[in-house]
């Protein structure tokens, strides 16, 4: 039986700067990059916790830093970060927010599995928007009062285009949060 030896490493380029990347190509089968948690409660503004956008920025500092792609391994989340706000306009990506919305996990953080069964449901209370520019996915709530951003099977099929054209050692999926909730 062969152990692989892996390491989940940040996606924020001033926080990878204080690890050991020598010693973690040398001595890791491969790095599993944390792309998603770029916005959230700590935000000042709705974002979308883990856009395409953004990794690919996490990516190209890596690769500067030392690492070679095929070292490093895409991470996907399996939950949604929400806000609440007046966005009737539907006018929301980098506008303030009023708070967090509720969540199933903990606050402002809704589980896919949940998305889909009690959110994206054919009660017509939430519509699903896939932002093409951004390569990321919306639940809207049609009142227009709160917003989620989450990976869905496009935005994934995108991630996963983009990690063979980079040549990157494949993706992991983030699951902690729904293993911490019963």
């Amino acid at each position: 039986m062969k152990y692989f030896l892996t390491v989940a490493i940040p996606s924020n380029p001033s926080k990878l700067a204080n690890y050991d990347i020598d010693g973690l190509v040398t001595y890791c089968d491969f790095l599993n990059l944390m792309s998603y948690d770029y916005a959230g409660a700590w935000s000042s503004k709705v974002a979308h916790h883990s856009n395409l956008c953004d990794t690919s920025v996490a990516i190209e500092a890596c690769c500067r830093a030392g690492i070679p792609p095929n070292h490093l391994v895409m991470g996907i989340p399996t939950y949604g970060r929400g806000f609440c706000g007046n966005f009737k306009n539907g006018d929301f990506c980098n506008k303030p927010f009023d708070s967090i919305c509720p969540g199933t996990i903990e606050p402002g953080i809704v589980s896919y599995s949940q998305l889909r069964t009690n959110y994206l449901n054919e009660s017509g209370l939430w519509k699903e928007w896939f932002d093409e520019k951004s390569s990321c996915t919306w639940a809207i709530k049609t009142d227009g009062t709160q917003v989620i951003g989450f990976d869905n099977p496009t935005s994934i099929e995108r991630k996963g285009k983009y990690i063979k054209e980079k040549g990157l050692g494949g993706f992991m999926v983030c699951i902690v949060f729904i293993l911490l909730k019963k």
